[in-house]
């Protein structure tokens, strides 16, 4: 009897303080390598895998069988195998948040779908703004499919914008203006003038306009002296403003808007 006391103290010791091969150790089980199969729900504070070696999960390949971290942070699924970050049905390879979003692979293209916009974009279409979209001709970009919105989601003319504008202006102080190939301005203003001055549009500035697509261009008198000096605006060309050779600021504070269309310019506005 007193043997067999011995034996059970023995494996009690093992069982409470560990055991120094495979079997109970530190608290925990070692099983040495071998495999778990057939696990419900466990809860871990942590898991590791020893030096060199791999922590293999395998799943079913049923719809369901999956792998999750508290239901939604993480999910692998066992049929598709797409992952999911806070999301418990990845739209593709990665998917992200519950709005939809994933990422995934078309061929060997990497796609980004994104459920505001509907549809998949490769990152060379996000980078070049997508085929049918921007399209790029060397320092110029167009499109050419639809409407375009500025703060606007559905645009149903040309050119929405919602919201303010900057436009460039070039300010002339008491000088004369024109004949560079400054294609870039649209509001000229005369800041000072002490002499009357002549306003020459340049050829470059006449052929950036056409017949249907128009180069607009405004000038005005900001000194209020354009009574005493006059400002004479022509074209380059030789082409004509309304029909005539020039176009005279002479009221304070004048001011006239031209369009250009590549060979005459005619008012469309001004005081």
């Amino acid at each position: 009897m007193k043997k067999r006391y011995i034996v059970f103290g023995i494996i009690a010791f093992f069982f409470i303080v560990g055991w120094s091969g495979t079997g109970w150790k530190g608290g925990g089980t070692d099983y040495g390598d071998q495999d778990i199969i057939n696990v419900g729900n466990i809860a871990l504070d942590s898991l590791s895998s020893d030096s060199d070696t791999t922590i293999n999960i395998t799943l079913g390949s049923d719809a369901g069988d999956d792998f999750t971290v508290d239901t939604t942070k993480l999910v692998v699924e066992g049929d598709s195998g797409n992952v999911g970050i806070g999301t418990a049905t990845p739209g593709g390879l990665l998917g992200i948040g519950t709005s939809g979003a994933y990422v995934t692979q078309a061929t060997t293209n990497l796609v980004f779908y994104d459920a505001a916009y509907g549809a998949t974009r490769t990152l060379t279409q996000l980078a070049a703004a997508g085929t049918g979209y921007w399209t790029e001709t060397g320092a110029d970009v167009s499109y050419s499919a639809g409407n375009v919105g500025i703060n606007v989601v559905s645009p149903t003319t040309t050119h929405a914008i919602n919201g303010g504008q900057a436009c460039k202006k070039t300010n002339v102080a008491d000088a004369a203006y024109g004949t560079s190939a400054i294609t870039s301005d649209y509001i000229v203003a005369w800041t000072s003038i002490s002499a009357a001055r002549a306003a020459v549009i340049s050829t470059e500035d006449e052929d950036s306009g056409t017949a249907t697509l128009p180069r607009v261009m405004i000038f005005k008198d900001q000194t209020g002296s354009t009574a005493s000096y006059n400002i004479t605006i022509s074209l380059e060309s030789g082409g004509s403003i309304d029909g005539a050779a020039t176009y005279i600021l002479n009221k304070p504070y004048q001011f006239v808007v031209l369009e250009i269309d590549g060979t005459n310019a005619w008012t469309i506005g001004g005081n």
